[in-house]
């Protein structure tokens, strides 16, 4: 199930409006709800949330540093309520009214007298035409006090422990470069295997290569919130890692690389590696990983050039000969001399971040996809509009049944799918069908059957 936010009608009649009249749109609280017990569809129409069970003021409203359309507002939730689960999300204007709108992945919130309970941060992402037109309506002295609370674990470390100060505003919202470092978005599956060698994408950002004839077969697999690599008769390098996108260092700095790692035996692994302009420390990259322990693995990279561009970082770049059965979780990449405590950029701004290379559309029974907009002589054209704009144009790949349904009929197969335009924003498709089947109504439904789906993939953008 994709995770998103949209602004509502009133929160687009706002946002136009202050744009046309050169005012703001002031933002206030957010709220949580639990979705009465169920998963929910963001929906424009929406005025409310579906069952809220806590509001707050908003503790910070900020602009994605390489996203400028981007606003990532956040809201904390102290450890004094909860014994609820959030589903849903939603954004309210100083005026009452609800602006924006969005799901969220099943998250408990305990509290105290359960016997577990901490705060808790919520991020929730909008795209807006604008974040000029958005600004923060709040009491400064309440979001400061707050802050100052949930910052200080990892804020005290970075101001205390680095050598030299932060260089880098741009990481002062999370540390961490990497996208999916926990290996918690799997949009294609949860399994691969390959055969033949080249690139392929794993969990979301990830790409395990090697060349042809390399190895027999190299499988690739979730493991929990980990990324299990297995290979058979390698003769040459394996290696997995993903392209930081947009990524800038000057020359003299310092990033750090960690990882934890575990074994199905005692073995080395060859060839963490940064491939910019630098140095790795300690210079020979090959650590020994023990069976069956999960172990931390730290390397510092000095960049003797200044650097912009997309990144290559892999955690391995060989596993050796032979046959392996490899695990790694908590990849993180950040500024700076100190392997600080793993962090995420969280949930919903990681996965905006990765449908930026790769969107699906959501597999499901009778799962609707899209409505056809013109329908005549056995053709339906249909648009499909991506939740975030992709980095180019993408390719487009139809897999398994995309089906269509006219108004109270029989759910149908296309028989082809073609493209009539592919672009970063969205995609307008047409279906064939049999031009004898006209129904009752003119407008049609189009479906997904099951494990079908429509793939958009941007991935070499990214490289």
């Amino acid at each position: 199930m994709s995770f998103y936010s949209i602004l509502t009608r009133t929160g687009q009649a706002a946002l136009a409006n202050a744009g046309s009249l050169g005012h703001t749109v002031k933002l206030s609280h957010m709220a949580v709800g639990d979705g009465s017990g169920k998963a929910v569809n963001p929906d424009e129409h929406v005025s409310k949330l579906t069952n809220e069970v806590y509001r707050g003021t908003l503790n910070q409203l900020a602009v994605d540093e390489n996203n400028p359309n981007w606003l990532i507002a956040e809201l904390i939730i102290p450890s004094e309520v909860g014994s609820w689960t959030i589903r849903e999300v939603g954004i309210f204007a100083e005026s009452g009214h609800l602006f924006a709108y969005g799901n969220f992945p099943d998250t408990y919130k305990p509290k105290i007298s359960e016997g577990a309970s901490r705060e808790l941060v919520i991020r929730m992402v909008l795209q807006v035409s604008s974040t000029a037109n958005v600004e923060l309506k709040v009491d400064p002295a309440v979001v400061l006090a707050t802050r100052d609370y949930v910052d200080r674990a990892d804020q005290v470390k970075i101001n205390e422990h680095e050598a030299k100060d932060n260089p880098h505003p741009q990481y002062a919202y999370n540390r961490n470069c990497l996208i999916n470092g926990d290996f918690a978005l799997w949009p294609r599956g949860e399994s691969f295997t390959d055969t033949s060698g080249g690139t392929y994408y794993t969990a979301a950002r990830w790409r395990v290569s090697f060349k042809p004839k390399s190895a027999r077969t190299v499988n690739a697999t979730r493991q929990g919130n980990s990324l299990r690599v297995d290979i058979m008769d390698a003769t040459e390098v394996v290696n997995l890692g993903q392209f930081v996108e947009n990524f800038k260092a000057e020359a003299g700095e310092t990033f750090t690389l960690s990882f934890e790692v575990k074994s199905d035996k005692d073995r080395r692994i060859y060839g963490p590696a940064i491939l910019g302009k630098g140095k790795l420390i300690p210079d020979k990259s090959n650590p020994s990983v023990h069976n069956g322990e999960w172990q931390k693995i730290v390397f510092y990279y000095n960049f003797n050039e200044s650097y912009f561009g997309n990144l290559p970082v892999y955690l391995c770049g060989d596993f050796g000969k032979g046959n392996s059965s490899v695990s790694f979780r908590r990849a993180q990449f950040e500024p700076g001399k100190l392997a600080t405590n793993f962090t995420t950029q969280g949930f919903m701004l990681e996965q905006l971040k990765s449908q930026r290379f790769h969107y699906r559309t959501v597999q499901g029974e009778n799962y609707p996809i899209a409505m056809a907009y013109d329908v005549s002589g056995g053709f339906c054209t249909f648009k499909i509009q991506y939740p975030v704009q992709l980095t180019g144009k993408p390719s487009v790949a139809v897999h398994g049944n995309i089906c269509y349904q006219r108004a109270h009929g029989e759910v149908k197969k296309f028989k082809h799918i073609s493209q009539l335009y592919v672009g970063s924003e969205c995609a307008i498709l047409q279906g064939t069908f049999d031009p004898t089947d006209r129904g009752g109504q003119p407008w049609i439904t189009v479906f997904s059957d099951g494990d079908s789906y429509i793939d958009f993939n941007a991935e070499k953008l990214g490289e």
